[in-house]
């Protein structure tokens, strides 16, 4: 092919996007795929819309392999392109940007996929990952968003049962601090049948900070205590 006519080709289109080594140049008149291998195929609007009703009808064509293989997807991904072209029911005047939009997420989404923090998590959920990337490959995207789904709904189950578990804890642990809490102060009346008057003070002023809050009325009569107890040790100040 001249030099010149693919730059001018190149020039003319509206919009370019890198896939790794792979472009999709798209314009009102046709749509240049560079793969991996420099290799240049150039589709009309209505080549793209006979390679859509192939893929509806699941018509075999080395057209969708070649294609594949340059944008480094499986055969089955992208028929299911063109299928997903024909449900949304694409003009042929837009099925190139459309197919270079599919294309530019479903990549995307691969990437993210490998990025994805998930190392943590439980192994159910970890499976449907793998299911689901596994589905995609296959370019069954309705499959791997169900799989996706699962997986959060599974994370979903286990925060509200976690949170719940950590609030009937919390409960737990404020009901052990106000016993905490009574047991000091116990312990200062101890030292009060002791007339150790200081110490009273003392364990009366910790009973105060162990105390959880919501509990104005205990902590009065746990502060009045230690004012007597100081009062009583000679410490009126």
């Amino acid at each position: 092919m001249n030099r010149t006519f693919v730059f001018l080709l190149f020039f003319l289109a509206e919009s370019a996007l890198a896939f790794g080594d792979t472009n999709i140049h798209a314009s009102h008149d046709n749509v240049v795929i560079v793969g991996d291998n420099n290799s240049l195929i150039n589709y009309s609007p209505r080549e793209l819309e006979e390679m859509v009703k192939n893929a509806v009808n699941k018509s075999d064509n080395e057209r969708y392999l070649k294609l594949a293989k340059d944008l480094g997807v499986t055969e089955a991904a992208i028929k299911n392109f063109f299928k997903i072209l024909s449900v949304e029911q694409v003009p042929i005047e837009k099925l190139g940007s459309k197919l270079e939009e599919i294309a530019k997420h479903y990549k995307e989404l691969q990437g993210k996929i490998e990025t994805s923090e998930g190392s943590d998590s439980p192994e159910e959920v970890k499976n449907l990952i793998v299911q689901a990337r596994s589905a995609l490959d296959k370019g069954e995207i309705d499959q791997a968003q169900k799989l996706f789904d699962q997986a959060s709904d599974l994370d979903l189950e286990a925060i509200t049962k976690g949170e719940k578990t950590a609030k009937k804890q919390l409960e737990n642990f404020q009901k052990r601090r106000m016993l905490a809490a009574e047991h000091k102060f116990l312990s200062g009346y101890s030292a009060l049948v002791q007339l150790k008057y200081n110490k009273v003070a003392e364990l009366f002023q910790k009973a105060t900070s162990i105390l959880p809050e919501g509990h104005e009325e205990t902590l009065a009569n746990y502060l009045n205590s230690a004012a007597m107890a100081f009062h009583q040790a000679g410490q009126y100040t």
